[in-house]
């Protein structure tokens, strides 16, 4: 009996040894954070989710530019076709701070890749100002000259400072490029007019 007793304890072991072949079943939450929740655009415009915060505001088109109408955040966007490549100075006006200049330079250069540790400080150093009709003053920034090579992108950016917001004048494109229609862009700045 003892045998017996044994052998059922050994054998009862012995299938409790076995690996267990156990299902488990999980159901995922998803939560959406509230960035997810945002309609993003499919566009490369990142604030044309946005509401616009548009006044009487005007510009002259550079000769050999075209205007199309804009969308979301983008009030307008001036194009020109140089030697089969788009080219587009891009108007954006936001209400309130938006961050504050050192953080859309920071963001801007980010664009660009360029993470030289003074480039914020020369870009503030060398800001062009120009007065515009309505008594408000433009700031001029040349991203070119952090630049090292002709074929990499580069910014051209004009900042006006509204009473409620700013609006800010973008053209990307390579250096080479920018230096082609830095003329053109700054003249572009020049024509805007806030009534």
């Amino acid at each position: 009996m003892s045998k017996l007793l044994i052998f059922i304890i050994l054998f009862i072991s012995l299938i409790g040894c076995e690996p267990r072949e156990d299902i488990y079943t999980y159901t995922e939450v998803q939560i959406e954070s509230p960035q997810e929740q945002m309609r993003v655009p499919a566009a490369d415009d990142p604030h044309s989710f946005m509401e616009s915060n548009e006044r009487d505001i005007s510009w002259a088109v550079p000769q050999g530019w075209r205007e199309e109408k804009g969308s979301g955040m983008r009030m307008a966007t001036i194009s020109k076709d140089l030697d089969g490549r788009a080219l587009e100075i891009t108007l954006i006006n936001l209400s309130g701070p938006v961050g504050g200049l050192e953080a859309n330079l920071r963001r801007w250069l980010g664009q660009i890749n360029i993470t030289e540790p003074q480039a914020v400080e020369k870009l503030l150093t060398s800001v062009q100002h120009f007065d515009l009709a309505g008594g408000l003053t433009a700031a001029a920034y040349d991203f070119t000259p952090l630049t090292i090579n002709d074929l990499d992108n580069s910014i051209l950016a004009g900042v006006i400072k509204l009473e409620s917001g700013n609006l800010f004048i973008k053209i990307l494109a390579t250096k080479a490029d920018l230096d082609q229609v830095r003329d053109d862009f700054m003249q572009f700045v020049q024509s805007i007019t806030i009534k």
